[in-house]
């Protein structure tokens, strides 16, 4: 059984195709991430032989046999590791990719949740906030304003890295904010992980203040936004991921992520 097949009930597989395809063509495509991955894999076997290299143009040609929506299809399957791109030409992955993990890190204000959001609508992948695997110790010590230790943020990474080994073994890829400010904590995230991957999204703080005072109905105070950037240590070399400039508007943030993610290497 593959990773990909783990955690699922027996006739999954066939169940997806039943729903999805009527007379060979797909009646729509998936929004949910397993579902959506059987269906791509699908469409790998039929249209992509292992040994041979396509231009978009044909890329485009096989994929609109079944959907006409072949930008999607074609953006799903380089984001799922399944086709590689390089050059404008696109190669079937010669091992079709594992389950990823999205860490979407930075301080408070720089627009997480927005872009996991996108990011979500767009892939079809399980998501995680951070905030939500708060102890509420740590909220009620945060809506006072007064700032986290390493103590009290052990145990709260802990349990998301907890949630990502769980999507792991699903064989399901996963958008996780979780503000990640040192290597250390990203390295507790990594420990045992190896799909995970950061994207760090870097706002100026005049920004981040403005957003912040924006907001309503969270619990972080803007006062705490300072020790956060205090604490902030930017991704480092031999860790895995990307910085993408959040000043942007949020579709030009998400389409940053989503090329760092479409240029992958497989």
């Amino acid at each position: 059984m593959s990773g990909t097949d783990a955690g699922r009930p027996p006739g999954f597989e066939a169940k997806v195709l039943r729903a999805f395809l009527r007379d060979g063509k797909l009646v729509s495509i998936p929004v949910r991430g397993g579902k959506r991955d059987v269906i791509l894999r699908y469409l790998l076997e039929r249209c992509f032989a292992e040994d041979r290299v396509y231009l978009e143009r044909e890329v485009n040609e096989r994929l609109g046999a079944y959907h006409e929506d072949v930008a999607a299809l074609r953006r799903y399957m380089v984001v799922a590791g399944l086709l590689t791109r390089a050059a404008g030409q696109y190669r079937r992955a010669m091992s079709p990719g594992p389950a990823r993990t999205l860490v979407l890190m930075g301080v408070a204000g720089s627009g997480k949740s927005a872009v996991m959001g996108e990011l979500a609508r767009r892939l079809g992948w399980a998501t995680a906030e951070g905030d939500e695997f708060h102890s509420p110790e740590n909220v009620a010590k945060m809506a006072a304003g007064v700032p986290l230790d390493d103590d009290d943020r052990r145990p709260w990474l802990l349990s998301l890295a907890a949630w990502i080994g769980e999507r792991e073994a699903a064989g399901e890829s996963a958008l996780v904010t979780c503000s990640a400010l040192r290597r250390s904590y990203r390295e507790l995230l990594r420990e045992g992980h190896a799909s995970v991957q950061f994207v760090h999204l870097r706002a100026s703080p005049d920004s981040l203040r403005e957003r912040m005072a924006g907001r309503s109905g969270h619990y972080m105070p803007p006062s705490l936004l300072d020790s956060q950037l205090a604490t902030l240590e930017p991704l480092e070399a031999g860790e895995p991921g990307c910085a993408v400039d959040a000043d942007r508007p949020l579709s030009e943030v998400v389409a940053g992520v989503l090329d760092y993610l479409g240029n992958r290497p497989a």
